[in-house]
């Protein structure tokens, strides 16, 4: 009987020690720096009245359809159960937001938005600032003065995609050729934008613009640019791949798929781009725009995936984003 209660109190010891080890871990890996690729500094009603939700896809499959005799609203493509609830001001947002930035020791962020200058409040060097563009109506030679003030570090969200415009066209040439000259990191939406967009707001937005290959002429004429692939160009997996290993100056990022897809979609696209060789291109973005939230959750799902080695995360994480942004040694310890 003795020694059954010994054996009941060691295997009560070894289970404590081990759910000790393991909390400890994640405590250590959220504490690990992390640079997110893709943050947005954005008014609480960017994406409709403030408090607007959103269905984060690791609770519920969210992609419904509708009767096209009813009105389609953003909204009612975001319903579900447990929504995540959008900052009900620009001044909530942004704490929320860079409070994020702190808990998750989130060293760099490249941030995109109205409200920029209000988020360079952050740490010193945290915030990479860029225009959000959403079109071709910013003149080069203006971002060309921004960038020589210092202004900007970084072109990124640069989504013409929402304006109809595929990333080949030439309107887009300008700014290809500034970013290759002044050597800035290019961030270009390709891919998902909210569902039915053509319909919620984004009349000119095209899902057969996601195309990743339509890159290739741009990537050719500019063969110096530092270019990354939001939201991993969602959902052309077989040409992304193609466009990384035909252009292997090319990175992405995973923001948004992360968090708004159902998770096993984006464990299965995640899976697929690390299988086939391109685990050291893969960068970490959040694409928090008005639900600060965003940010855990998205982290949460690089922690979370089995299929990824330790050192796979932390490539993820911030040394690919390291190698891609030329962070020094010095930074790199920073």
């Amino acid at each position: 009987m003795k020694s059954r209660r010994v054996l009941a109190l060691l295997a009560m010891l070894v289970a404590s020690v081990t759910g000790c080890s393991q909390t400890g871990q994640r405590e250590a890996e959220a504490r690990l720096p992390i640079i997110d690729m893709h943050l947005h500094a954005l008014p609480a009603n960017a994406w409709g009245a403030p408090g607007t939700p959103v269905c984060p896809g690791y609770r519920e499959n969210i992609f419904l359809g509708y009767d096209p005799r009813d009105r389609l609203s953003g909204e009612r493509l975001n319903s579900c159960s447990n929504p995540l609830l959008g900052a009900l001001t620009d001044e909530q947002l942004k704490q929320e937001s860079l409070a994020a930035l702190e808990r998750y020791n989130i060293v760099k962020a490249v941030t995109s938005g109205p409200l920029i200058e209000q988020y360079r409040a952050a740490p010193p060097d945290r915030i990479l600032a860029s225009p959000l563009m959403t079109d071709a109506t910013i003149p080069a030679s203006a971002l060309r003065e921004a960038y020589g003030t210092g202004k900007y570090q970084a072109l990124a969200e640069f989504a013409p995609q929402y304006a109809g415009l595929a990333p080949n066209d030439p309107a887009l040439e300008p700014y290809f050729a500034l970013a290759e000259e002044l050597d800035i990191p290019l961030g270009i939406h390709v891919g998902l934008g909210p569902p039915g967009a053509p319909y919620v707001g984004s009349p000119k937005y095209r899902m057969r613009l996601s195309n990743p290959l339509l890159l290739e002429d741009v990537l050719t004429l500019h063969p110096k640019l530092r270019l990354y692939v939001m939201h991993a160009g969602w959902p052309m997996l077989n040409e992304i791949v193609g466009l990384l290993y035909a252009h292997p100056q090319v990175y992405v990022d995973v923001s948004v798929i992360n968090w708004y897809l159902p998770r096993l979609e984006f464990y299965a696209y995640l899976r697929r781009l690390v299988e086939a060789g391109f685990g050291k291109r893969i960068l970490f973005g959040s694409d928090q725009m008005v639900w600060p939230e965003a940010i855990g959750i998205a982290i949460e799902s690089i922690q979370s995936a089995s299929f990824l080695t330790e050192e796979q995360k932390r490539d993820i994480f911030f040394n690919n984003a390291a190698r891609f942004l030329r962070l020094d040694e010095n930074q790199r310890s920073q």
